[in-house]
């Protein structure tokens, strides 16, 4: 809560109770949910986080088995940070999407963005050689809202052992970044404000990391 009351709440004048539900919504509308998929890379995203974003944004971080979809709802942007596994095994994540599409704008890293894929009906596939700390050129949509004042190639940090399959990627998604052997590297929906990236846009290996998450921040 945000607000103790001093006195007991069938004594309180009703302009007071309108007063602290404006105050309550106002600061909902300034808060970003960061979704903890129980990774250390949450430290580090929450950070850049704080220098994208505006200087009144406020953040709540959540663990990905405590959500639930009332929760969702009360914020106006969602980070889920990367994470160990697959999709299935991160608590309520796969099951937020439906819910936030038309509300609340979503980042999906790593995991996060395997997460939004999958939710959409793509399919995982397990890579021969995984990659945990490797660099690599990706190509970007520079028409893309997450890309917007890039050149359209950049340098990304990877530590992912599975990818999202290219082959039958739903309608409903796009993807807006590849890497020269075409695995897909990030993902946004057609029509709503969700958005994944299989990179880690928080390493200071990937240094347009910054600028991404500003843009989401613009959207």
């Amino acid at each position: 809560m945000l607000f103790t009351a001093q006195y007991p709440a069938h004594s309180r004048n009703p302009n007071a109770n309108l007063f602290i539900n404006l105050l309550t919504r106002i600061y909902i509308s300034m808060c970003t949910l960061i979704i903890d998929n129980y990774d250390s890379f949450t430290y580090n995203l929450y950070h850049l986080l704080l220098s994208a974003a505006p200087k009144n944004e406020r953040f709540d971080v959540l663990k990905n088995d405590e959500i639930t979809p009332s929760t969702l709802l009360k914020y106006h942007r969602i980070v889920a940070s990367p994470g160990p596994g697959v999709p299935t095994e991160a608590g309520n994540l796969l099951h937020i999407f439906h819910t936030i599409e038309n509300k609340v704008p979503y980042l999906g890293i790593c995991l996060g963005h395997q997460a939004f894929a999958e939710a959409y009906g793509a399919k995982l596939y397990q890579l021969s050689h995984p990659i945990h700390g490797g660099t690599t050129k990706v190509n970007i949509n520079t028409h893309s809202p997450l890309f917007k004042q890039m050149k359209s190639e950049t340098t990304v940090a990877r530590y992912h052992s599975w990818a999202v399959e290219q082959e039958n990627l739903p309608h409903e998604l796009e993807m807006v970044s590849a890497t020269n052997d075409g695995m897909i590297m990030a993902l946004q929906h057609k029509k709503y404000p969700l958005f994944g990236v299989q990179f880690h846009p928080e390493s200071f290996m990937t240094p347009n990391g910054l600028q991404m998450l500003q843009n989401f921040y613009a959207i």
